[in-house]
């Protein structure tokens, strides 16, 4: 024993210099990327609240470094602890901490940080489960693939460590002192992060910048966990706090009952509901129209007049139809993705649960509905919510020809169908269709869905097309091209079918419309895909029609089935969603964003969670950002029609629902 020395003094001067170092190091790195990505200083693309005054700034910084500093001397202790028990060498013992506290802190930064390159800021679970063709699975394949060379340098780099840490344990021979109050460490460390995250948490403008830090992140996610009382979700260490921390009824983002005295969500008061009239469609009788709806996946609404790099027009074929018929630049997709998007069409609401009107009168009025897609309808229950499975005649998607897929994966959110074998399809099907019976056929192209390419599709814009790996920032151009490509070639599929129903000689007879699920954002601003966040390159799509329609100023999927019908023999009155057009992004009950785009052009975006709002101008112009009661104060009529519509649908979700469980199996 003689030759082990015991220095406490040694030991806390190693150990205080160990955690300030790693400290400065993942504080400095980590500072760095917000920046860089956020712009919390400068001030970034949308960005809410910069820190531009000096004494914000210092808070912010201090906050940082001190949260980081806090949770590594907890975990010292705890780890060091842990060390001197099994009698692990001191040096040994600082150069594993060292190495675990790098690994997690710089590995957490890059892969965050990765992810919001392509999905940007507004990316969280109930987001992501839809991109990539709806898959959380293959949205995360495609981040892996992405992370390949990362993953490489990191194993030659653990290598490397494990090299370094045999030479260490070489040297190493004093054991940490029993005097060392490592209890103390991990103690003091512990109460210091949770009392800087509960205070960062009451300061509205550091706040919204906290949430950009891992610790921090971590952290205020378990400490509201475990003061969640009532779980209803929130704690008492939440930017926005459970306001009755034991009534499951009232927390941010509650169900508001309508009228009741009582403001369950605390947005705005108690929800009031105006009852609005009954959707009724009544059959005019006579000849009605065949109707065919073509659905265009990912299709952004400027594809409609655009050319490529190499000068040609992205898709001619509904240009023409545009020009001979009707088409809107203000046609918006409610929610970004395909799911809920379909379903808006044939429920003519924005609302969860809702009954396909639209199949179910076709139905009854006698047309016999068609269906060929080159997705897997089955996804996300998009063949039930539409009524398609229960009252189609004719039903082929890419779930029942999974053998003629063009993706090797065979998950129901990535199986696609060839724009080809869906144009192919209904040429048959109108050789064989008797047109004495009113015809309803749904047809869906998939080609602009990323990655935008598939082995056999055309190259009818340029040869010079992206794989699917070099899809990055600074390949925007061929991007685009590659993009464009594909719209071009869905284009040419709806050319086949004009052609198809001229040469039966039954296009004078038929109403063709042609939509866009939801839009694409193509690094516009930094971002990629739909869905995570309200904005123009993600929610505006196109809507072409080959008859001159009278269409709303601005209107939304939700309003497609009324105006189907009205313009196929029907009369439709009643309730119609109010003015404007409604958004949210995420979960309806928890979304990460809902929006409005107001009747005068504008758009309004609430995060609920933050409590921060923008407001877009109609025309070009700097975006508002503003918390939510300088909102209140400022535009009160717009946030208040905001909050009332997102209320109202959910309101009317859960009638749908309470309506379902009523109804006999």
């Amino acid at each position: 024993m003689n030759a082990v020395q015991y220095r406490v003094g040694a030991d806390k001067r190693a150990l205080i210099l160990i955690i300030l170092a790693l400290s400065l190091v993942l504080s400095g790195a980590e500072l760095a990327l917000i920046e860089l990505k956020y712009g919390i200083f400068q001030g970034g693309f949308l960005q809410a609240r910069p820190l531009s005054q000096p004494g914000q700034r210092i808070a912010y910084l201090l906050f940082v470094l001190g949260l980081n500093t806090a949770v590594l001397i907890a975990l010292a202790g705890l780890w060091q602890g842990l060390a001197r028990r099994l009698g692990v060498r001191r040096r040994l013992g600082l150069f594993d901490f060292s190495l675990a506290m790098l690994s997690l802190g710089l590995g957490g930064l890059a892969l965050r940080f990765q992810l919001h390159a392509y999905f940007g800021d507004l990316l969280s679970f109930a987001v992501a489960r839809n991109l990539g063709g709806g898959s959380l699975v293959q949205a995360l394949h495609y981040i892996a693939e992405e992370g390949l060379m990362a993953l490489a340098g990191l194993a030659l780099l653990l290598g490397l460590a494990y090299l370094l840490r045999r030479r260490v344990a070489r040297g190493a021979e004093q054991l940490w002192s029993p005097a060392l109050p490592m209890g103390r460490f991990a103690l003091a460390g512990g109460v210091v992060a949770v009392v800087l995250v509960a205070a960062v948490n009451r300061s509205e403008d550091l706040a919204v910048h906290a949430k950009r830090v891992n610790t921090h992140l971590v952290l205020d996610a378990a400490l509201n966990t475990l003061t969640d009382f009532d779980g209803d979700g929130y704690g008492m260490f939440a930017m926005v706090r459970d306001p009755a921390p034991f009534d499951t009824t009232v927390y941010p983002g509650a169900l508001d009952i309508p009228d009741d005295g009582k403001d369950q969500d605390g947005l705005a008061g108690d929800f009031h509901r105006e009852p609005a009239p009954e959707l009724r469609v009544v059959d005019r009788g006579g000849r009605h129209p065949h109707l065919v709806l073509v659905v265009l996946e990912s299709t952004r609404a400027d594809a409609l007049q655009a050319r490529a790099s190499t000068g040609i027009d992205a898709m001619p074929q509904l240009q023409m139809l545009a020009a001979e018929g009707t088409h809107s630049e203000h046609y918006y997709s409610h929610t970004g993705f395909t799911t809920s998007s379909l379903r808006a069409m044939f429920t003519a609401s924005v609302a969860d649960h809702g009954e396909p009107m639209l199949s179910a009168q076709l139905k009854v009025a006698g047309y016999r509905l068609n269906v060929i897609s080159g997705q897997d309808e089955s996804f996300g229950d998009m063949d039930r919510n539409t009524g398609l499975l229960r009252h189609a005649s004719h039903y082929s998607d890419a779930g029942r020809h999974a053998d003629r897929r063009v993706f090797a994966n065979a998950s129901a959110g990535s199986l696609t169908l060839s724009n080809d074998d869906v144009a192919t399809q209904f040429e048959q099907l109108v050789g064989d269709a008797d047109f004495s019976r009113p015809q309803f056929v749904y047809l869906n192209f998939q080609s602009p869905h990323f990655p935008y390419h598939y082995k056999g599709l055309p190259q009818r814009l340029t040869t010079d097309l992206l794989a699917r790996k070099d899809i990055k920032p600074e390949h925007r151009k061929g991007l685009r091209d590659t993009y464009l490509n594909a719209c071009s070639d869905a284009d040419a599929q709806v050319g086949r079918v004009v052609r198809a129903l001229k040469a039966a000689g039954q296009w004078s007879n038929t109403l063709l419309v042609v939509v866009g699920d939801h839009g694409e954002a193509l690094f516009d601003s930094g971002y990629l895909g739909h869905g995570f966040q309200i904005s123009e390159e993600q929610m505006r799509t196109v809507f072409v029609s080959n008859r001159r329609l009278q269409l709303p100023d601005l209107f939304g999927h939700a309003d497609l089935a009324r105006l189907l019908l009205s313009n196929s023999g029907f009369q439709v009155s009643g309730a119609r969603e109010e003015a404007g057009v409604f958004h949210y992004v995420g979960l309806l009950d928890r979304p990460d964003q809902i929006g409005l785009h107001l009747p005068d052009g504008r758009l309004l975006t609430l995060e609920p969670t933050l409590r921060v709002v923008r407001l877009k101008p109609a025309a070009e112009g700097p975006v508002r950002v503003m918390s939510l009661n300088e909102a209140m104060q400022q535009e009160p009529s717009a946030v208040q029609a905001l909050i009332t519509r997102w209320e109202s649908v959910r309101w009317q979700s859960h009638l749908n629902r309470m309506a379902q469980k009523t109804q006999p199996a």
